[in-house]
């Protein structure tokens, strides 16, 4: 069983104290970063075509995993359509993390954005703060949740 963190940047760009930077450290999680369209330009894409290429790209991920996805960790409200085509597919768990994210733009993007956050919001199973509860709920699905280093 693993645990896939939707990263909203690289992960060598992340700041040393994101709580993906502690999650990872876990055997049974694994960290992807941004498609090559990146969650900002697919965000500016009118909703239809967006949620098509993010299922798409979810059925590619999940081909090259080689586990069942027991939940996903979603950081920017940009990654929820990608999150979302993973959900519908597995029918893993959604966690939350809602981050300051900077919505500057046109007055559409903006809407855009806010009804991204508030569907991830509604659609996650928890939202956090900080990382201990998620090492408890890990445990609860059977993930592996060994620190070895890698």
């Amino acid at each position: 069983m693993l645990v896939v963190l939707l990263l909203p940047e690289p992960f060598e760009a992340l700041p040393a104290n994101h709580p993906a930077r502690d999650l990872q450290r876990a055997d049974g999680v694994a960290a992807v970063d941004p498609p090559r369209m990146s969650y900002t330009t697919q965000s500016r894409l009118p909703g239809e075509f967006a949620d098509a290429l993010a299922t798409l790209q979810a059925r590619r991920l999940l081909r090259a995993l080689d586990s069942e996805v027991g939940a996903v960790v979603l950081f920017d409200p940009r990654g929820y359509p990608l999150a979302r085509g993973l959900l519908a597919i597995t029918g893993c768990e959604l966690w939350y993390a809602r981050g300051d994210v900077e919505q500057p733009g046109s007055e559409r993007l903006r809407r855009r954005l806010t009804a991204l956050d508030t569907q991830a919001r509604d659609r996650s199973a928890l939202r956090f703060t900080t990382t201990e509860p998620l090492w408890e709920r890990m445990r609860e699905l059977g993930v592996d949740v060994r620190v070895s280093s890698r």
